[in-house]
């Protein structure tokens, strides 16, 4: 198994991360890795998301997840498999007090084709994490000041 991870530190609360982490149907608006979500952010839920491939520029895959934790506003976690070939358990975890979220972002990835992944590609993934996790930040500054345009 390998597993990438990123953290990040976000001058929001909690709530307001959870809230924008959980609205599945506005990730088309802001989000560059999982560019499309369709379903609720519930345990137990099938989600039909589309993300980008970082090693492979340019293409997408789309496929149905399943939430396998949305514990408010602490966790949130989904599964997307291709049997024998490939697992990927995606999660977020945050925690602070007050104006402050301490965010970590990451995926658990297993099966055959990760596997082979070197260096070089499992660092595009962090790389498009980092990305996902700056385009949060936007988001939530965005939400915050009312504007008209993301």
């Amino acid at each position: 198994m390998r597993e990438i991870v990123t953290r990040a530190v976000l001058p929001f609360a909690c709530d307001k991360v959870w809230s924008v982490l959980t609205d599945f149907g506005a990730y088309r608006d802001w989000n560059p890795l999982n560019v499309a979500a369709d379903g609720a952010a519930a345990s137990g839920a099938r989600v039909r998301m589309t993300f980008i491939d970082p090693g492979h520029p340019g293409r997408t895959i789309t496929q149905y997840v399943k939430v396998v934790a949305a514990e408010a506003p602490i966790r949130l976690e989904w599964v997307g498999r291709v049997p024998l070939l490939f697992r990927g358990e995606h999660y977020f975890e945050l925690s602070g007090s007050g104006q402050v979220t301490d965010m970590q972002h990451g995926e658990r990835l297993s099966g055959l084709l990760p596997l082979f992944w070197g260096r070089r590609r499992i660092e595009q993934q962090r790389l498009a994490y980092e990305a996902m996790n700056d385009a949060l930040v936007k988001r939530l500054k965005f939400l915050r000041e009312g504007a008209c345009n993301p």
